[in-house]
């Protein structure tokens, strides 16, 4: 009796031990499966980071500015200074900083990875060669022109600040932006893009009052040659010479009896649709209406429907007048 009780008592420890085997080995297949599930998951996440990283690189392109070292012969490195001329920021450094020096690709090519750059707004670039001092006047940027590349024209630019001094004249090879449009500091006109928070009209009222008294001086030129020059090279025609006289608040020996400039005066520019800000519009313009969307003149109204040449940028704002040729300035 003892034995057969003794018997069954093994056989019911045999089938417990058999179950929890059993249980404990299902447990543990499903860890395993759980495991296998969170290391695909991270390889998924880690191909997804490769992924983006490969996706933003600089193989694309994007981003990438270039210059042509070919006509300059600079020893560089080559830097790549770029300033906003509405309101002086620098945003990829001060002058002078490594962080603007480019990448020698071989070639004559200097490349430099400008896509901190905001789209829709308007720059402009000197480069400039850390070993000579050299660089080039100013040139007028914006995202447009990544994947471009600026060369030396063999031309030289007058300083805008200096007089004295001049700079390289460089182009892109695609974009139709070209060297800023200025005001040098004895009234001559350099350059050819004018930025578009400004107009050629702006800009003179700017000349006459802040640069004229020191172009006086070193010019020398009279009043009358001084402002017909000027005014001629801009476009400007006598009916808003002396509405840019008055507006800057200063006395001159300029008469319009005796002025070469005609009434209203378009400059030979490459033909395109524009709005036209002059001082005979400027007091008319709606507050309403955006910078942008100017009346025309009525002299120059059906002009400008038959696509006449671009003869100002807009809109109405002062011009900020920044700093430029910083290795030049005293400053």
């Amino acid at each position: 009796m003892f034995k057969k009780i003794l018997s069954l008592a093994l056989v019911a420890m045999l089938l417990l031990s058999v179950c929890a085997v059993s249980f404990s080995a299902a447990q543990v297949e499903v860890a395993v499966d759980g495991a296998d599930t969170a290391v695909a998951e991270q390889g998924a996440d880690s191909d997804a980071v490769s992924q983006g990283a490969e996706s933003g690189s600089a193989s694309t392109g994007a981003g990438t500015l270039k210059f042509d070292n070919s006509v300059t012969n600079w020893a560089g490195p080559i830097q790549f200074y770029v300033y906003c001329p509405e309101d002086g920021t620098k945003p990829l450094g001060p002058w002078g900083s490594k962080k603007l020096n480019g990448t020698d690709e071989g070639g004559g090519i200097w490349s430099y990875d400008a896509s901190a750059l905001e789209s829709g707004k308007e720059y402009c670039i000197i480069f400039y060669d850390s070993a000579s001092t050299a660089q080039t006047y100013d040139l007028m940027l914006t995202t447009d022109c990544f994947g471009d590349t600026a060369k030396a024209t063999g031309n030289e630019i007058e300083n805008p600040v200096d007089s004295n001094k001049k700079a390289k004249e460089a182009k892109w090879t695609n974009s139709s932006l070209g060297p800023r449009l200025q005001i040098t500091s004895i009234g001559n006109v350099v350059g050819e893009t004018c930025p578009s928070y400004t107009s050629k009209y702006d800009m003179f009222v700017s000349f006459l009052k802040d640069t004229l008294e020191n172009a006086r001086k070193f010019s020398g030129k009279s009043d009358q040659q001084l402002i017909d020059d000027t005014a001629k090279a801009l476009g400007i025609g006598t009916t808003d010479i002396e509405a840019a006289i008055k507006e800057a608040g200063v006395t001159t020996e300029w008469s319009k009896d005796s002025s070469s400039q005609p009434a209203e005066a378009v400059p030979a520019t490459t033909a395109v649709p524009v709005t036209i800000r002059t001082a005979a519009t400027a007091a008319a313009i709606p507050a309403a209406v955006p910078a942008t969307a100017v009346a025309v003149p009525a002299a120059v109204a059906a002009a400008a429907a038959l696509r006449v040449p671009r003869a100002v940028l807009l809109p109405t704002l002062r011009p900020v007048r920044p700093k430029q040729f910083c290795s030049l300035c005293s400053a």
